[in-house]
């Protein structure tokens, strides 16, 4: 859905991107300046995924700030729950197929971009992605 910004100059601007948004916003809260620098990071590392993280650090600030415990606890104990989450994913992990690796292309780019012909461009970015991924996936 897009949405029109008006800047402080009284400018407008159109758009439909959520980190866009928040890295405008002028917030003095020290929780939200958290949900907004996490959703700026995950755009820039990603160029996507800024509502999940969104969602999910908003979920972690509420639901700890319920335990009444120290900010250094709660820490150490994310640290473990994201090693743990790490362990399972490695071990639950299958390896994709050229097909799925064309999938999944398409629907990344169709998250950001609408691009002619996707289906026929589709192939070309998964031997692109696979020879110059900075992590090693095997052909």
């Amino acid at each position: 859905m897009l949405k029109i910004l008006k800047g402080d100059s009284n400018n407008l601007s159109v758009t439909n991107d959520g980190a866009s948004i928040l890295k405008d916003l002028q917030i003095d809260s020290a929780s939200a300046r958290i949900l907004i620098n996490a959703s700026v990071g995950q755009d820039f590392e990603e160029g996507d995924g800024t509502t999940t993280v969104g969602v999910l650090t908003s979920s972690i600030i509420r639901e700890t700030s319920k335990l009444k415990i120290h900010p250094s606890k709660i820490i150490k104990g994310l640290r473990m729950a994201q090693e743990k989450a790490e362990e399972i994913l490695e071990s639950v992990a299958v390896e994709a197929s050229e097909m799925d690796l064309s999938f999944l292309i398409k629907t990344c780019l169709c998250s950001k971009a609408v691009v002619p012909n996707l289906f026929g461009f589709a192939p070309h970015f998964r031997d692109f992605e696979i020879e110059n991924a900075p992590l090693p996936l095997q052909k």
